[in-house]
């Protein structure tokens, strides 16, 4: 067995939802609540669509059970470990893998949404690709003042 452990990064959360999430920004959907997630009793078909996939090379995942672990082709990693209630994905990579994951648990169950844990807002694919694009591009931007200032980046900030 292949012992999966990283220290905490990013979290997110993949819900499969009762009803399919309208397309539009982030946000709280008004009747988001426990009775509007649909359990996750078995996560072979994610772990199957995974395996089959392109995106994911050879010997970049390591399965655990209810949990694998993907080293990125970014040199990061994702821990991703199926709960009753979603998928939890302890990102240690750029937020594109977390994209291209999310593309992959759309294809098996296509009522997924994701959860951003810190933020507390659910995404849709087209609202966490905007999200993830605005928050690198205000990170560059944060980096250029910074240099331009002749201050260093202080260690742990960026996007």
């Amino acid at each position: 067995m292949v012992q999966l452990t990283t220290a905490m990064g990013y979290d997110f959360i993949l819900f499969r939802l009762r009803r399919p999430l309208t397309p539009c920004p982030a946000r709280i959907p008004p009747d988001f609540g426990a009775d509007s997630v649909l359990p996750i009793d078995d996560p072979t078909p994610m772990h199957d669509a995974v395996r089959a996939s392109p995106l994911f090379d050879a010997g970049s995942v390591d399965f655990d059970g209810a949990r694998f672990l993907w080293r990125t082709p970014d040199g990061g990693t994702l821990d991703v470990r199926t709960i009753a209630q979603g998928v939890n994905i302890d990102t240690h990579a750029h937020w594109d893998r977390v994209a291209e994951l999310f593309d992959v648990v759309l294809a098996v169950w296509p009522e997924t949404a994701l959860f951003d844990l810190q933020k507390a807002l659910v995404h849709d694919p087209a609202s966490f690709r905007a999200f993830v694009e605005r928050s690198y591009r205000e990170a560059a931007e944060r980096a250029a003042i910074k240099a331009a200032q002749g201050d260093p980046e202080e260690p742990g900030e960026g996007g």
